[in-house]
């Protein structure tokens, strides 16, 4: 019979038993992984609580120098002001209560309650300044969304401001919005004013920076390849970006393997649906919200540029020459999405933004142009011009886009992982699990050596096989103990000293006790 020191000699031996052990602590680090996971707030959830601790903050804020948080941040806005451009610059804010609430670069306040307190309020507080000079007022959110109808009692040779986020943009008159006013975010691009949460949206998107190196450009194409590559194509002489064909029937598996990225297609839309022609294939069609359900799955920003023609990008004219999306190439080494609408639409004029909720905490972004010329001939010159660009220059002119993204939140969750598909959240704790663990590194090396102890020269046959066994347990330890008991670990390494400091007059009393029966 084989002693219990010999057994013992045996299983430590046995590779397969090394195996098991660092098996069994990898899925035990897994499960607890896993109700990490089940406790975490889905997408949905998180976008919600981001939300309620960000109204919450805006609502703690409201207790500000001037007692309403959106008025601070007008007020902020025009603290920033040159000195020469604030002399005729005022904060303003519409009470619920039907006063107004002004106030200036210094921080005096004035508060109107009748049409001649507010016609007297500019000289109050700006003093000769203001006398025949055109006022720059600086609204907050509030008064343009729920007090719009006020607005006509402010001087009618004012520039008109709304802040946001402490950020000033120039309001634009537009009959054909509600508030009769846009949002101006460049010379060309405005906002429609429809609710307050998607012009948060709208100009979050417009100012978030694009990384050229995750643009796909896509050419729909019946019978073409079925899987795309993670990473972008390019022409090995010129180093421009490749148009990538991909069969539309397998866009939603396709779309799969651009996690994170933006893909822009191109085509006519009709009603719900792109039309598109393929350079070797009848022309085809398909669902805007099949489309936008794929990208969805998919986790990616679609964009659709909407043409006059439904040629596809790749294809050749009958000059030969490559047909390209016009624009895009030069958007590409612009940074933000405001410059890629105004990169790829160029040619359309004055662009009204529009953004809105889609299914699962998706947005629905449009962004139509304006035009200068009336209604029918504005459509058909721009249409007439458009199929003459494509076939002559050989590029598919873009009048419109709709882009299906992720929202705020969902961007902002993306932003803060480090290893992308694993929930921020997760990364975080592990980090501070990790962090800990380090402060508790002698306790937790205790623990350790109890489940795994240390490897014996002795017990291997080579010293390939030693040398690799620690390594798998430097690694276990490291990558899945380490951050599992860290938080434990860094715990009992204060606490224990306190332990030992509070029992002390306990032992003490006992060896007296101990002496005295002796």
């Amino acid at each position: 019979m084989l002693s219990r020191r010999s057994c013992l000699h045996n299983r430590e031996v046995a590779p397969g038993w090394r195996i098991g052990r660092f098996i069994s602590v990898f899925l035990a680090s897994v499960l607890v992984c896993a109700a990490n996971l089940a406790l975490l707030p889905s997408p949905t959830a998180a976008g919600i609580l981001s939300k309620l601790l960000r109204e919450a903050g805006e609502a703690g804020g409201k207790a500000g120098k001037h007692g309403i948080g959106s008025l601070d941040n007008a007020a902020s806005a025009l603290r920033k002001l040159p000195d020469g451009d604030a002399k005729t610059a005022l904060a303003v804010h519409a009470t619920p209560e039907g006063h107004w609430v002004l106030v200036n670069k210094k921080g005096e306040q004035f508060t109107a309650g009748t049409p001649d307190e507010l016609n007297r309020a500019p000289k109050t507080l700006l003093g000769t300044a203001a006398d025949g000079k055109p006022l720059a007022l600086y609204l907050t959110e509030d008064t343009v969304f729920e007090q719009a109808a006020r607005l006509k009692d402010l001087p009618a040779n004012a520039k008109l401001n709304i802040v946001s986020r402490k950020k000033a943009y120039r309001l634009v008159p537009s009959p054909d919005q509600a508030t009769g006013f846009t949002v101006q975010v460049r010379p060309n691009l405005n906002v429609a004013l429809t609710q307050k949460a998607m012009l948060h949206e709208a100009l979050f998107r417009l100012q978030r920076s694009l990384n050229s190196a995750n643009i796909r450009i896509l050419a729909l194409e019946p019978g073409g390849p079925k899987r795309l590559s993670s990473v972008p194509g390019r022409d090995p002489k010129t180093k421009r970006r490749l148009t990538e064909s991909v069969d539309p029937a397998d866009l939603k598996s396709a779309l799969g393997k651009l996690k994170g990225q933006t893909v822009v297609v191109t085509g006519e839309v009709k009603g719900s649906r792109l039309h598109f022609e393929p350079s070797a294939a009848p022309a085809g069609q398909v669902e805007l919200k099949d489309l936008a359900e794929a990208a969805r799955g998919a986790d990616v920003n679609l964009v659709v540029l909407q043409s006059s023609s439904p040629t596809q990008p790749g294809a050749k004219t009958w000059l030969w020459q490559t047909v390209e999306i016009d624009g895009l190439e030069t958007t590409l080494k612009r940074p933000t999405f405001a410059d890629f609408l105004q990169s790829v639409t160029a040619n359309s004029g004055d662009l009204l933004i529009e953004a809105n909720q889609g299914v699962r905490g998706r947005l629905v972004f449009t962004a139509t142009p304006t035009g200068s010329l009336p209604g029918e001939v504005t459509g058909q010159i721009r249409s007439w011009i458009d199929v003459v660009s494509e076939q002559v220059t050989g590029t598919v002119a873009t009048n419109g886009i709709i882009a299906y993204t992720r929202n705020r939140d969902q961007e902002n969750e993306h932003t803060l992982r480090l290893v992308p598909g694993i929930p921020s959240t997760l990364q975080i704790l592990y980090a501070m699990g990790l962090f800990a663990g380090l402060m508790g590194l002698g306790v937790a090396r205790e623990w350790w050596r109890k489940l795994w102890p240390q490897e014996k020269r002795q017990e291997y046959a080579g010293n390939f096989g030693y040398q690799a066994a620690r390594v798998a347990r430097g690694i276990a330890f490291v990558l899945l103990f380490l951050p599992l008991v860290g938080t434990p670990a860094v715990i009992w390494t204060y606490l224990r000293p306190l332990i030992f400091i509070i029992l002390a007059p306990f032992r003490f009393i006992g060896r007296l006790l101990g002496l005295t029966r002796s």
